[in-house]
């Protein structure tokens, strides 16, 4: 009587207690590299079976490192969430959650020259997170306009650069680390001076 045909895959599992040749079925040894009885070689097998798993295990650990990654990044976008809402000067700022205020100041300049106008107050605020820095200065009722701005500051020696910000126009004033974005909103005048890491951010940080 033929013995039993025996899969591929039966070789693979020891569903009888041993190892079965896929030819003709006779039952080996686990080291086998070829049936005694017809001569079969599964040597290739062996090797194919050892490259599938060491190919397994790298997914796998390819697919750990991925989500390990994806942990630290969905981390991080969430500490830069910009959730904290400020007020400077009456005008409103997104800060991300992990900065904090330090440095504030209030000033009014029309003091020292005996004008009593609220087109001479200056709020101004500094948040940081020991990286990155966000500083807002802001004079809630200029009579100022963008342009007699412009040019004192490129006057004053200063790199100046039209710029759009969101939906307002103003201009971009070079600083040596940071840069200062000048524009105008709800008629107040705004400096936004912000780290390089932030100047993608400037439309979430004015909201």
């Amino acid at each position: 009587m033929d013995k039993p045909k025996i899969s591929a895959d039966d070789f693979l599992n020891d569903k009888k207690g041993g190892f079965f040749c896929d030819k003709c079925g006779e039952k080996l040894v686990k080291d086998d590299n070829f049936c005694q009885n017809c001569g079969k070689n599964f040597e290739n097998n062996k090797k194919s079976n050892n490259t599938n798993k060491n190919l397994i295990i790298l997914i796998i650990a390819l697919i750990a490192i991925l989500i390990i990654i994806g942990g630290i990044l969905s981390t991080n976008l969430s500490n830069n969430s910009f959730s904290n809402v400020v007020d400077v000067g009456g005008i409103e700022f997104n800060i991300p959650e992990d900065f904090t205020l330090t440095d504030s100041n209030y000033n009014d300049v029309g003091e020292e020259y005996g004008v009593n106008s609220p087109g001479f107050k200056v709020y101004s605020s500094v948040y940081e997170n020991g990286s990155s820095y966000i500083g807002m200065v802001v004079t809630p009722y200029s009579t100022r306009s963008l342009a007699d701005n412009r040019i004192s500051l490129i006057q004053e020696g200063n790199e100046v650069q039209d710029t759009v910000i969101g939906e307002y126009s103003g201009f971009k004033v070079m600083g040596p680390d940071k840069n200062a974005f000048v524009f105008k909103k709800d008629g107040a005048m705004i400096y936004l001076i912000v780290s390089p890491d932030l100047e993608n951010d400037i439309v979430k940080i004015i909201g």
